[in-house]
This record gives C-alpha cells, structure tokens and sequence, in this order.
C-alpha cells in the first residue's frame, strides 16, 4: 500500500512537540498517509480499522504498545476520533499506564478513570450513604451546523466515600435533610422529599449553553478561551467524576482542546469514554438547568432528599 511506503522511505515527522515530561521509552503514535506508526513503524492501516470501527482495541495496536508504561498520540487536527479511540482503548488493553494526545499543538494527558461503585442490592441490609454525588458525562458532537458540546449531571449516592451507581432507593439508609445538609442546601433537600427533584440536569454556562457553536472545524479559539471560565463556574474543580465522549467523527483537535481546558483551569482531564454512535437532530438550544456551581449543588441536595421518601405531613 501507498501509505507503507511513504513510511518506508521516512515520510514521518510529527507535528507536535513532545510532552516536556514524557516518560524515556514512550510510544510515539504518528498517522500517515492512511495508517497508524508506531515509533516510524507501519503497524495498522486504517482500511483494517473499519472492520470493526466500534470495538475500542486493535489487537495488532495492542501488540505494538505491549511493554511500554507510556505513549504519545501525534494526530492530525482533523483525524476521526474514533479511529483515535482506538489508540487510547488498545493502549488501556496493553497495560499503558500513561497516554498523551497532540494535534499540532501541546500535548495533553488522559485522566484517570474516575471510581464508581455498583451495588445492585442490599441483601445485608440498609447502606449507609453521604449525600450524592454528580457523575457527568461531556459529550462532543457535530453535524452541518458545527461542533458543540453538551454536558449532564446524573446524580449517584455516595457510598463509603464513592458514587455508586444501581442501588434502589430502598437499599439505602435512612438520612435526614438536617444530617447531611445546612442552610439553603438542606432547604433544598427538604424540597427534593415534596417530589421537586431531578435525578439528571444539563450543565451550562449563564447563556444556557455550555460551549458557543463552532461553525467552521479547526476554530476552536472560543472553546480555547471559554472553556476554563465556564468549567470553573460550574464548581468542575470539587473533584466529580467527568468521563469524556466524543460522537465518532468528531476531529481530534476538538477533543484535544477540551482535555487541554481541563488542565489551563487546573482541573483534573477526564477520562475518555466510547465514541458516541452518530445520529443527532442537530445543535442543540441553549436551555441548560444548571448553569453554576451554586445551581449543580442545590440539584444535588434535592435529589438527595428525594431519596429520603416523601417528608410526613
């Protein structure tokens, strides 16, 4: 194949800088032509990709980055994500501990997958519980319109110190309003337990959307400047679980620059989710319930009261 060749005869020169700590011995992922190289390796080429595009690991990708404790995936901008999914997936599925990601500009690394528990039952009683915890899901998606990103909250009770998801309601504790919360937060759990509760809200910024629509691909500069401000506003910093899913052909330099806005706002990069299957209705209005961290917390409070049952009248 043309692209074998091309990479036979040293067509490999990336586009990025290296990470300034990237660990001796790192992976280096580069894309040309059509394929993937490992180290200026042919490893993958993309036709054998579409085979499976859904699967999160290349087993021929898992092989080349068996043995290394760190890599650095040097994209094109404008490389589908989940082709690049399948780099941070077969990484996972080698054991590399440590992945950056470039497209052309600064690096940035993955965050850690964030704990949550699951409990599907209670058959040794009541489980004592916190208060509740959002777990929330940024979704990157496109179409004609643009590139957008979305953001929802899905409230988890915290268990031993942990989200955790599948417990019923009946499998927890009994808690007060007053035991967990003070002030307006347990004003609002008290009116969680009258029914006005939500167990999943949208995140935006004080426009209603979370990011402005970017029309043209490649101009992410308002996501650039945007981003941390709108991360910050929404208390992102009070350590909930984010995961990261992009829709699938989302270009890599868009989900580059919102892992980067992680980081400039000194919060920690999420974790990157399977790529979104394609098939929205378009950009979405700017509607978002929660558009603060005052807001995402008085969420958080009712919901947690509409797990204590209604209040006695």
């Amino acid at each position: 194949m043309m692209w074998w060749w091309l990479a036979a005869c040293g067509w490999l020169g990336g586009g990025s800088p290296p990470p300034p700590n990237l660990p001796e011995g790192a992976a280096h992922v580069t894309v040309r032509s059509e394929g993937f190289l490992v180290d200026g390796a042919p490893v993958v080429p993309f036709a054998i990709l579409e085979i499976d595009p859904v699967d999160a690991v290349d087993e021929h990708l898992k092989a080349a980055l068996e043995g290394r404790a760190a890599a650095w995936m040097d994209l094109p901008a404008d490389q589908a994500w989940y082709r690049a999914r399948k780099l941070f997936g077969s990484a996972r599925a080698a054991g590399v501990e440590q992945v950056w990601v470039s497209a052309g500009g600064a690096a940035v690394q993955e965050g850690a997958t964030s704990a949550i528990g699951l409990r599907m039952s209670c058959a040794d009683g009541p489980v004592a519980w916190s208060g509740v915890r959002p777990r929330i899901t940024l979704a990157i998606q496109r179409s004609g319109d643009g590139t957008w990103a979305l953001a929802t909250a899905r409230f988890l009770p915290v268990v031993d110190g942990v989200p955790t998801d599948g417990l019923p309601a009946t499998c927890l504790a009994e808690a007060t309003c007053a035991g967990l919360y003070d002030g307006a937060l347990q004003e609002a759990c008290e009116a969680g337990r009258r029914g006005e509760a939500q167990s999943r809200v949208t995140l935006g910024d004080e426009v209603g959307c979370l990011l402005p629509l970017v029309r043209q691909e490649g101009d992410l500069s308002m996501w650039k400047d945007d981003l941390p401000r709108v991360l910050r506003r929404l208390g992102f910093q009070q350590g909930y679980p984010v995961v990261l899913s992009p829709e699938a052909r989302v270009r890599v330099d868009a989900v580059v620059t919102v892992m980067q806005a992680f980081a400039d706002a000194d919060i920690a990069v999420p974790s990157l989710g399977q790529p979104l299957i394609e098939g929205n209705d378009g950009a979405p209005l700017c509607q978002a319930e929660v558009r603060d961290a005052d807001g995402l917390a008085d969420a958080a409070a009712r919901y947690a009261g509409s797990l204590m049952g209604p209040t006695e009248e």
